[in-house]
């Protein structure tokens, strides 16, 4: 964090650039705001995922089921809105969370910080 403040001042108040004190104050507001945006993610796709335990897969046919194109659509809602308002290595940290909780099951544990 203290790279990108000193990459905006002028370069005779560079080495007097201390901010160790509140780098934990940030990292904890960072991951809470990451926290709840893998949340909403959650919680808008959940419906859709619980679609799937009812189905039978018998009837689906062709390539994309109707559950899965419903996903699709929402996420291509929602995805460039949180993808314009985080930094890209913030944006890849949560649909890499999004990812590994949907993946081991646990769709309403929000821990993720």
């Amino acid at each position: 964090m203290r790279d990108l403040v000193v990459d905006k001042i002028d370069a005779q108040y560079k080495e007097s650039v201390g901010i160790s004190d509140r780098e934990d104050e940030f990292d904890d507001t960072l991951a809470a705001a990451l926290k709840a945006l893998v949340g909403v993610i959650l919680t808008l796709t959940d419906p859709h995922l619980k679609l799937l335990s009812s189905l039978s897969f018998s009837t689906l046919t062709g390539d994309v089921s109707e559950y899965a194109r419903r996903i699709v659509q929402l996420l291509r809602e929602i995805v460039p809105t949180i993808r314009s308002s985080v930094a890209p290595i913030y944006f890849n940290s949560v649909c890499t969370k999004v990812m590994n909780l949907k993946e081991n099951g646990m769709l309403f544990d929000l821990d993720v910080a």
